[in-house]
């Protein structure tokens, strides 16, 4: 035998083995996380646990991150680390995932342009679903509207949410909902439900395919920072974690993926804080709707009574049962009678539509 060729071998080994860590780079499992500590500002703690577990976590530039907190967590895994410092701190957190090109450094994110990527490609996932799969997703949203305030919904895998404050114990769930809306950026995390380990099956899908059927099988969200690199994923998984899933589409896209986190400190408001918030939210969309043209306002009249056309009687009721429904309502009623009389025939779709709902 050539004595070249153990040694070829050998390289050959290594190179692969290099190759193989560079496609998948972030495939690796995140290390454990151990901080006993006393006493010691939040931000001290996610910085610590950032560069144990070698994983970003993305916070609201104007957090407030002077809580002080008591650790004692020995080799434990990062969202379980993540998660007492959310009981401690009343922080919400979420799990996502990014797949980037290999050539180039990581590009840099905010919390802020992050959260924002993450919006899109919950509308995109929406958008590009057949009507009677979005009339599947809402009803699985209203069910989750109406066990959003259990145990289970406010932490799993891959998330965890914190109190809101009194709008936490609102007789509707409405109300508890819109509380979370207004005082908690990451108010999303929980729909789709989040499952890991989970299944999917793909085959010869391409990138957005791969975000949507994980989005749709595990509630994680994926961000395509590929700029619209070809390739295809096929993928066949029962009961596999959420990691190695996303690894095995990186591979096949032969792209680099790594997870990320957002964590947001969640103020607790009463309700007449959300109130206040509420009403200045009915401000910006008042003022947005009247910034577009004519046909783009009756457009969105249109849309708005179709689907208040589709609501179920429970959904009826809970509107009913709504004070932040019956205040809005009120606010609008008392909006639109203030408007010349041009205007009023505008909104006037919309007048009887919250008579309807209001049962007026």
């Amino acid at each position: 035998m050539n004595h070249l060729q153990p040694r070829l071998l050998r390289v050959c080994v290594l190179l692969f083995a290099l190759s193989a860590a560079i496609v998948s780079a972030g495939a690796a499992e995140v290390p454990p996380i151990t901080l006993q500590k006393t006493d010691v500002p939040l931000s001290q703690v996610l910085s610590d646990i950032s560069t144990q577990a070698g994983v970003q976590i993305l916070i609201p530039q104007s957090a407030d991150l002077s809580a002080t907190l008591d650790l004692d967590l020995v080799d434990v895994d990062i969202e379980a680390a993540l998660r007492e410092i959310a009981s401690q701190a009343n922080c919400s957190w979420v799990r996502a995932y990014l797949l980037e090109p290999i050539e180039g450094g990581a590009e840099e994110y905010t919390f802020s342009s992050l959260l924002q990527l993450i919006r899109k490609t919950h509308a995109g996932y929406v958008e590009r679903m057949e009507p009677e799969e979005r009339e599947a997703f809402e009803q699985m949203a209203r069910e989750a509207v109406a066990s959003s305030r259990s145990e289970e919904a406010h932490s799993g895998p891959g998330f965890h949410l914190a109190k809101t404050g009194d709008m936490d114990d609102a007789q509707s769930d409405i109300d508890a909902t819109v509380g979370r809306f207004m005082t908690d950026p990451l108010h999303f995390a929980t729909l789709p439900p989040h499952i890991d380990p989970a299944s999917v099956t793909l085959t010869d899908g391409d990138v957005t395919a791969f975000t949507d059927a994980l989005l749709e099988s595990t509630g994680f969200v994926v961000l395509d920072r590929l700029q619209g690199a070809a390739g295809t994923v096929s993928l066949e998984f029962t009961d596999t974690l959420v990691d190695e899933i996303v690894a095995a589409a990186a591979d096949q896209l032969n792209c680099r993926h790594r997870r990320i986190y957002l964590l947001a400190v969640v103020d607790q408001l009463s309700e007449a804080q959300v109130k206040a918030r509420m009403d200045a939210f009915f401000q910006a969309g008042v003022g947005f709707f009247w910034s577009q043209s004519p046909e783009r306002r009756a457009e969105l009249v249109r849309t708005v009574v179709e689907r208040a056309g589709t609501l179920s009687a429970d959904d009826r009721r809970q509107i009913k049962q709504s004070d932040i429904a019956k205040q809005v309502m009120t606010r609008f009623v008392e909006y639109c009678n203030s408007l010349p009389m041009e205007q009023r025939r505008e909104m006037l779709p919309l007048l009887q539509e919250a008579a309807k709902l209001m049962g007026r």
